[in-house]
């Protein structure tokens, strides 16, 4: 029942997207079937409606660009205005900058003789590390911005010829400054980006990191993949409007669209799920509460959909406790959910 129950959720939100784009007399017709051959069917629709219009979502055929521009609007609103930038001290030619961190904790290192990541060796690096349920929006001498998702790590490393930045733990969201002579690379454990000018979140979860680009397009290769052919396939090339997930262990999963709305919607506190598994959304659930959260593995595969506020989130697991055949218990220092 339960997987009946998910397969009509997944055709309601199919349903929705390609009514938002359009559809055909012959394509209408049968949506009406669709909808009226099964109570149920009616229902999901409404629901993923009203889901998809909550989060201010147009659908895949809706402009990417009018939605990041509001997004953009509404995380300077969520941060305050205020924004942290590079010191004088990291590297003497660029622009000096007040550190003004309001929601976040920095520390700054000096990099040892190895740089083979980070270019040239007598760059200092800049880190910068947020807390559970805290943002921070750097400003970087060329005009790249950077938004550093809850509880994120990102070490970042400038000069005269490289823009390099290592996304440790977390996630981050790009808006990097076109300049073709210094790209911009983005490295992790597991894949590697590497872009000119572009708009694009880069998220690590686990054993997997995904990549989704608002404007422009990257480059995404596994890390550690020199060949134009690694083992696990070739890099990928994504232009705005799509996301790819890797792992090390499975490579490049498919290429898929994103809504615009959805492109690091954490930014402006709000999590997007659509179709997600109980254990996709504990882990993101975990970048904003103390107490962390597991699941039992019997019921990690169930599927949620919705919008959520971030700071919300024992709202989100009683939501979760009324509407699936799970319970969330005390277990120490932190929470499970184990079956009913």
């Amino acid at each position: 029942m339960d997987e009946l129950e998910d397969e009509i959720r997944a055709q309601a939100h199919h349903w929705r997207t390609l009514r938002d784009e359009g559809l055909s007399q012959e394509d209408q017709r049968r949506f009406e079937q669709w909808r009226d051959a099964d109570p149920r069917h009616a229902e999901a629709y409404a629901e993923a409606r009203v889901f998809w219009e909550a989060a201010g979502l147009p659908g895949l055929g809706g402009k990417i660009t009018a939605t990041m521009a509001r997004q953009e609007s509404e995380e300077l609103q969520t941060a305050g205005g205020e924004v942290s930038q590079f010191r004088q001290s990291i590297v003497p030619r660029f622009v000096a900058g007040a550190l003004a961190a309001a929601a976040a904790v920095a520390a700054f290192i000096a990099v040892g003789p190895d740089l083979s990541s980070f270019g040239e060796p007598s760059v200092r690096t800049e880190r910068f590390a947020t807390e559970l349920g805290s943002t921070q929006v750097l400003t970087l001498p060329d005009r790249t911005r950077i938004t550093l998702g809850p509880d994120s790590v990102l070490e970042i490393a400038l000069s005269d010829s490289q823009r390099n930045a290592q996304l440790l733990k977390g996630s981050a969201f790009f808006n990097v400054h076109s300049i073709q002579q210094r790209p911009f690379i983005v490295g992790t454990d597991i894949i590697d980006v590497a872009v000119t000018g572009t708009k694009f979140d880069v998220q690590l979860r686990d054993e997997n990191a995904a990549v989704a680009v608002g404007e422009g397009s990257v480059e995404v290769r596994l890390s550690g993949s020199d060949d134009e052919v690694g083992a696990l396939g070739s890099p990928i090339r994504l232009e705005g409007g799509q996301r790819v997930s890797a792992s090390l262990a499975d490579g490049f999963g498919e290429v898929e669209e994103v809504f615009p709305a959805e492109l690091a919607a954490w930014r402006t506190g709000r999590m997007i799920f659509s179709n997600a598994t109980l254990v996709e959304v504990a882990s993101e659930l975990n970048r904003y509460v103390a107490k962390p959260i597991s699941v039992d593995p019997s019921v990690s595969g169930l599927k949620i959909s919705g919008t959520f506020d971030s700071a919300q989130a024992d709202e989100l697991l009683e939501f979760i406790q009324r509407s699936y055949p799970v319970r969330v218990i005390e277990a120490n220092a932190e929470r499970q959910i184990v079956p009913r």
